[in-house]
């Protein structure tokens, strides 16, 4: 699966909310969209980069449940998760 193929139902599902209600979408979808703007940020990709691989799908869904599941709007880069951190930096553009 592409990060372009991300359904806020798909992801509600992964989050495994039972039930979920409008707003749990609008937080869905406004985690997704932070998660790849987070990826494009630390990486320099663009959008068609992020959608040629699965394992980038990966880094979005986890970045997706650990703001969910903290309900913040940021990422700490001193605590970044090992998974993501991983992935995204395969495909880091901007490295100085």
């Amino acid at each position: 699966m592409k990060a372009n193929e991300l359904t806020p139902e798909y992801i509600a599902d992964y989050l495994k909310i039972d039930d979920p209600e409008e707003s749990d979408f609008k937080d869905i979808e406004i985690f997704h969209s932070a998660a790849i703007d987070y990826i494009k940020n630390q990486t320099g990709i663009d959008d068609q980069k992020i959608n040629s691989s699965d394992d980038l799908t990966v880094a979005i869904l986890v970045l997706v449940e650990d703001m969910y599941d903290n309900r913040r709007m940021y990422v700490d880069n001193q605590n970044m998760n090992r998974v993501v951190e991983n992935i995204i930096y395969q495909y880091s553009e901007n490295l100085i």
